[in-house]
């Protein structure tokens, strides 16, 4: 929620729009210019949305999805759920198996995004207003661990 506090303010103070085309981040990389499935939310955090219909079905999970995913290459990302590094050496679009219950939600290294640990059964944003706020980093990776 904080993360999303912060993309608001610097949209009111500097006219950053808050979910925004890959390109607006990356500029040089014209790959990013013809993506129109996948978005940033911030500067921090890339959506792939789960479109189409899963790759197959399961017993314990309603769909398995298979998404083909472009992530810039000049950083390197996590995968939010799981917090795996994933390299980005090549300049296409990567495929990536997530479950049903998961999102197409990636976190450029070198983002520190706060987020606020409420309570389960908060009904408002209000009721949660003096809950703890975890901060989690995601550090720059080396390209030698890559590797």
């Amino acid at each position: 929620m904080h993360y999303l506090y912060t993309a608001f303010f610097e949209s009111n103070q500097f006219g950053y729009p808050i979910i925004r085309p890959l390109w607006y981040e990356f500029p040089t990389d014209t790959n990013t210019f013809g993506i129109s499935t996948q978005f940033m939310w911030g500067d921090s955090i890339l959506v792939a949305p789960k479109l189409g219909t899963p790759a197959a079905l399961s017993i314990a999970m309603n769909g398995i999805y298979s998404l083909s995913v472009y992530l810039p290459p000049s950083v390197d990302w996590y995968y939010y759920y799981n917090k795996a590094v994933i390299g980005t050496k090549s300049s296409s679009a990567q495929t990536i198996i997530i479950g049903d219950d998961q999102f197409g939600t990636f976190v450029k290294a070198g983002s520190i995004l706060p987020i606020l640990n409420y309570e389960q059964g908060r009904m408002s944003i209000l009721d949660a207003i003096n809950d703890d706020i975890r901060i989690e980093v995601y550090p720059l990776v080396s390209s030698t661990l890559l590797s």
